[in-house]
């Protein structure tokens, strides 16, 4: 696991996946300017680009910040409309999207955040507490225990 991701994807390749009974795709790293990435991105409306740094280790269950998701063509917008409080800022974001004036919980998500997005995050979200959950097809007793609701915004 120690060695950089370029070591690890010719390991792969060379000794892992002509071994494997169902077929795997393996896509070779795309090489260019990011304006053309991003370009080919959306003409082939995939969802987005993962960068990686060739000489990152793995580092299971860390956030190193070697590897950027980015996000291009989004078919959905989201809200946040609470998250669940942690020690030091939150543990997950409770989010949904409008269908008119309401409010409708999607999912909740823990991923996607390095430690200083999640303290960003944070600092816009706390001391904005509503008393009340803000989707409308979250009523039942007990679903949004524990979760602070936050004022969503569109």
């Amino acid at each position: 696991m120690g060695e950089p991701l370029w070591e690890r994807r010719e390991l792969l390749q060379r000794r892992i996946l002509p071994n494997l009974a169902e077929p795997v795709r393996y896509y070779p790293p795309l090489e260019g300017n990011l304006a053309d990435l991003i370009a080919a991105v959306r003409a082939y409306q995939f969802e987005g680009l993962v960068a990686k740094q060739l000489d990152s280790v793995y580092e299971p269950g860390l956030r190193s910040g070697a590897w950027q998701k980015m996000r291009i063509n989004r078919g959905q917008e989201f809200v946040i409309g609470g998250y669940t409080p942690s020690p030091k800022n939150f543990d997950a974001l409770i989010f949904g999207y409008y269908e008119g004036d309401r409010l409708l919980y999607v999912a909740r998500t823990r991923n996607g955040f390095t430690p200083h997005s999640r303290e960003q995050v944070y600092k816009k979200l706390v001391g904005q507490e509503i008393p009340e959950c803000p989707f409308a097809n979250l009523r039942s007793p007990g679903v949004y225990v524990g979760v602070r609701a936050s004022p969503p915004r569109r």
